[in-house]
């Protein structure tokens, strides 16, 4: 993920099945429910500038 000046401000893999949701925490970071067979949640961590 870029920002609008183009600097790296995240990357992630893919969800494998599809996120069932989708949250944000105060530090920034990016949670997904993902769907079975997994039934896992994926942390997507803010990067350090």
């Amino acid at each position: 993920m870029m920002s609008s000046e183009g600097r790296l401000i995240g990357r992630c893999r893919p969800v494998r099945f599809g996120a069932h949701g989708i949250g944000g925490g105060a530090d920034g970071n990016l949670y997904l429910a993902e769907t079975a067979p997994l039934d896992c949640v994926t942390r997507l961590r803010l990067l350090d500038n």
